[in-house]
């Protein structure tokens, strides 16, 4: 069910997998960071500014360190981060670091498609959202 709710938020064009209307329910920052501490997303991502080795539990045996959050030109959508975590493979490209692309290709992240819940999603979504800064001087529409 997660999926399917994601792939059609996703989608952009007109259509039956349109993400036209698709509108989660706000989430709780707060708990969201939990989540991210508790999901293990500490384990290869940190939030821009913070120390990536002081937050990460000692079991982490990667070695890759994707940067979120920070000062931007370009929000991260809603949409684009629920994509992310849910389909990280989605958007990966030639140019992502070998380090975070297994040898088929795919995203070295964990599938949580099976054990998040949606609440745990829309919370961790607005956790990473509230991460982002956008640059001043930059115009974003919305």
């Amino acid at each position: 069910m997660l999926v399917v709710l994601v792939l059609a938020a996703a989608g952009c064009e007109i259509g039956p997998r349109s993400g036209r209307g698709f509108r989660l329910p706000d989430g709780d920052a707060a708990r969201g960071e939990t989540l991210f501490r508790g999901y293990g997303c500490v384990d290869c991502h940190t939030i821009a500014g913070e120390d990536a080795l002081a937050v990460r539990r000692p079991e982490a045996s990667s070695d890759v360190v994707v940067v979120l959050g920070g000062e931007v030109s370009h929000i991260e959508t809603y949409g684009e981060l629920v994509t992310s975590i849910v389909n990280p493979s989605h958007g990966l490209t030639r140019r992502n670091p070998k380090a975070e692309v297994s040898e088929h290709g795919r995203s070295k992240m964990n599938d949580y498609n099976d054990t998040m819940t949606i609440t745990d999603l829309i919370d961790l979504t607005a956790y990473v959202q509230s991460k982002y800064e956008l640059r001043r001087g930059t115009l974003y529409l919305d």
